[in-house]
C-alpha cells in the first residue's frame, strides 16, 4: 500500500510538471512574439532616437487595418515651399511625397494635418542618390519631419526628432 501511494505521488508530480512546462512554453511563445514586435519597433529607431518609418512597409500595414485610406489622405493638404530644383531628385513625384507624408503623420498620431512647409535646409547625397528634406507640419500640434528619398529604391523614409 505504501508503494502504491509513492507511485501515485510520483505520477501526480510528473503530471503537474508536464502541465507547468506546457503552460510556460505557451507563455514563452506569447512573450517571444511580443519581444519580436518590440525589437522590430526598436530597429526602426535611428541612432539619435528619432522614430523612423519606411513607407513601403507602412502601406502594407495600412491595408490590413479597417481604416479607410481616403480618411487618412486630406485632399486639401498643402505642400508649401517645394523648390523646382528639388523635383528631379524626387523623380518629379510630389503626389507620392504628399500621400506618404500624410500616412506617416497619421501613424504617428497627427490626425488634423493641413499643410507642410518645406524648410530651406536640403541635404543631398549624390553618390547614394538620396535627398533629405525637412518639413514643418501644421497639425493638431506643430511638428518637424525629416523626409529622406532614396532614388535607388524609390522609398521615402521619415524621421521625427524627439
Amino acid at each position: 500500500m505504501r508503494y502504491q501511494k509513492m507511485i501515485g505521488g510520483v505520477i501526480l508530480m510528473v503530471a503537474i510538471g508536464i502541465a507547468v512546462i506546457s503552460f510556460s512554453s505557451i507563455k514563452e511563445k506569447r512573450n517571444s512574439n511580443a519581444e519580436t514586435k518590440k525589437l522590430a519597433i526598436e530597429k526602426n529607431r535611428d541612432q539619435a532616437g528619432a522614430s523612423k518609418t519606411v513607407v513601403k512597409e507602412k502601406q502594407e500595414d495600412l491595408v490590413d487595418t479597417t481604416i479607410d485610406a481616403d480618411y487618412i489622405i486630406n485632399k486639401n493638404f498643402q505642400l508649401v515651399g517645394m523648390e523646382e530644383a528639388v523635383l528631379p531628385f524626387i523623380d518629379n513625384d510630389v503626389d507620392t511625397l504628399v500621400t506618404s507624408l500624410q500616412q506617416y503623420l497619421y501613424t504617428q498620431g497627427y490626425y488634423q494635418y493641413t499643410k507642410a512647409v518645406m524648410d530651406e535646409n536640403v541635404q543631398l547625397n549624390v553618390k547614394e542618390k538620396e535627398i533629405s528634406l525637412v518639413f514643418v507640419v501644421a497639425a493638431s500640434t506643430e511638428c518637424y519631419i525629416k523626409a529622406t528619398y532614396r532614388q535607388k529604391t524609390k522609398v521615402w523614409e521619415y524621421y521625427q526628432p524627439q
